[in-house]
């Protein structure tokens, strides 16, 4: 399975989209490079909307880390009120 995450890694073009993204974090969670993963998911969670189910994994271990901060779910409750994403902010509370 190592294999399979380094040839990802390996051929893994930056991309704007949050689902690549996430999958490029997660192959870096995968191949034991954690903080790297979790750091550069800070950036894909302050968003103001939902995130694609692609991220599902790697959000659970970001949430589970001392990596989210209460700053960073308070800044992605005001994006997701600002861009009147009810349920998402009331997810966040």
């Amino acid at each position: 399975k190592q294999g399979k995450w380094d040839v990802f890694v390996a051929n893994y073009k930056r991309s704007k989209s949050k689902q690549m993204q996430c999958r490029y974090n997660w192959a870096e969670y995968q191949r034991n490079y954690k903080t790297k993963a979790l750091t550069a998911t800070q950036k894909i969670w302050l968003t103001g909307s939902s995130l694609p189910k692609d991220c599902d994994r790697l959000l659970e271990k970001f949430t589970q880390s001392s990596f989210l901060t209460q700053k960073l779910i308070w800044q992605r409750f005001m994006l997701a009120v600002k861009g009147r994403q009810y349920s998402l902010a009331t997810y966040l509370r």
